[in-house]
């Protein structure tokens, strides 16, 4: 931290990704900070037929929830997988697939072994760009059950670009992004609260189209 202030103290003026970064960077400098949020290539991530972008990926007609990102411990997978293990309970035929990689990638998978859930997860591992848009498109719902350290989440833009409704966690940036009615907000590390989320937004097909 004492070589991040140097550093940051030199700029004549620093750009933020959301104001929650800027608040973090208060703590650090009095350079003024000005909030430019991520956006996305709206050509490269638009709203696919979701038949189409399922039939382009080889999916079933399953209902399914998408993650995609790191697979690291900031990111929530475990309380995904808890939550997702609640969702079969009242949607046996239901699938996860986490797209990513990442150093947890064996310890979720047992984990999901562990819960008796590991038939209806699929890891997908490293997607290639050209299929993130319709791997996107083809999802029922996105996720992102981070637990702390969001900045920013541009993969919830990404999402909701390909037409996708999403679900995240009241974690830094993510909150400024799903405000307002734009996504449902759950809070962080509560699987039951995540897993009610998932399988109200999946009942409501009249709430998926608004988002």
């Amino acid at each position: 931290y004492p070589l991040y202030r140097m550093m940051i103290s030199k700029a004549d003026e620093i750009i933020a990704v959301s104001e929650s970064v800027r608040m973090f960077i208060f703590y650090f400098t009095d350079v003024p900070v000005i909030v430019i949020p991520n956006g996305v290539d709206t050509y490269k991530f638009r709203n696919i037929d979701k038949r189409m972008a399922r039939k382009q990926m080889s999916f079933g007609d399953e209902p399914f929830f998408l993650y995609v990102g790191r697979l690291v411990s900031k990111k929530g997978l475990f309380t995904l997988l808890l939550a997702f293990k609640s969702v079969l309970k009242e949607v046996p035929e239901a699938k996860l697939r986490i797209a990513g990689k990442g150093k947890l990638k064996t310890v979720l998978s047992s984990f999901a072994k562990a819960l008796g859930i590991d038939e209806n997860v699929e890891f997908l591992g490293y997607v290639q760009d050209n299929l993130l848009n319709p791997l996107f498109s083809s999802a029922d719902i996105f996720v992102l059950p981070s637990a702390f350290g969001e900045s920013f989440g541009i993969v919830i833009l990404e999402a909701m670009a390909s037409g996708t409704p999403v679900i995240g966690t009241k974690v830094g940036g993510i909150e400024e992004i799903l405000s307002n009615g734009n996504g449902i907000l759950v809070p962080p590390s509560d699987p039951s609260a995540l897993a009610d989320a998932m399988l109200s937004l999946l009942n409501d097909s009249d709430l998926q189209k608004k988002l």
